[in-house]
């Protein structure tokens, strides 16, 4: 069950980097990050409210699920779109989607000592094998290095994030729809700062009026990658190990 949830947010986040990156020239990153957030937080919250849950997190583990939220899908998706606007999905998301996982592992061997037995190495390295292959490596005149960087940063804050919703889900009562909101949240508040930031100091923040077309996608990847696949992401990581649901 936990194998196939995973797999599933992971394909429908890789079909929605496709949609987000052709946002990404029309709307500042920031704007896309928060508008994407401040969809999926109310959508999920309208969820929560209306299915019969009563909430369980106690302010530290909301807080602290907050600040995995700040680092994973707010910095994290933040460094990933500014990526996939320099780089294109086919370069960023080999980078990030093989990053991120590796990393988890060794986090998570770390600091939740947890372990995998050989097979599921052998499994996460085929999986990886498969992507890689999948996606394949754009060529371009010269490698931009700010944008290899910025989904190194991505897979960082990804893992990061994983990370911390893992502990939380395993050693709390935390429901994973409640923690899907908490994260949400910490990502929507992170990009709110950042335009009031960015608005401060009178950086420009790049919007254009998106075509029916281009909304529809928008929307898509939304739904996709966001509001179905953090839940389904938080699911598989109630359900197994972290490295595991990260791949």
């Amino acid at each position: 069950m936990g194998i196939a949830v995973a797999l599933t947010a992971a394909f429908f986040w890789a079909l929605s980097a496709r949609f987000y990156g052709h946002s990404t020239a029309q709307w500042s990153v920031l704007l896309l990050n928060l508008t994407k957030n401040l969809i999926a937080v109310t959508m999920l919250a309208i969820l929560l409210w209306v299915l019969p849950m009563n909430s369980t997190a106690t302010l530290s583990t909301a807080l602290i699920l907050l600040l995995s939220g700040i680092i994973g899908i707010g910095l994290g998706d933040t460094a990933l779109f500014a990526a996939l606007k320099r780089m294109g999905e086919q370069n960023t998301l080999l980078i990030a989607e093989t990053g991120a996982p590796l990393i988890v592992v060794t986090l998570g061997f770390f600091l939740l000592a947890e372990t995998l037995s050989w097979q599921h190495y052998l499994g996460m390295f085929l999986v990886l094998l498969a992507t890689d292959l999948a996606i394949g490596w754009r060529r371009q005149n010269r490698l931009d290095m700010v944008a290899v960087a910025l989904a190194g940063v991505a897979a960082l804050c990804q893992a990061t994030g994983a990370l911390i919703s893992r502990y939380f889900l395993t050693t709390t009562d935390l429901g994973v729809l409640e923690s899907a909101v908490w994260r949400l949240l910490g990502g929507l508040l992170f990009a709110t700062v950042g335009l009031a930031v960015m608005r401060a100091r009178n950086v420009p923040i790049r919007y254009q009026l998106l075509t029916p077309r281009q909304t529809s996608k928008l929307l898509v990847a939304i739904l996709l990658g966001t509001i179905i696949g953090v839940f389904m992401l938080q699911w598989s990581l109630d359900l197994l190990p972290a490295g595991l649901a990260q791949t």
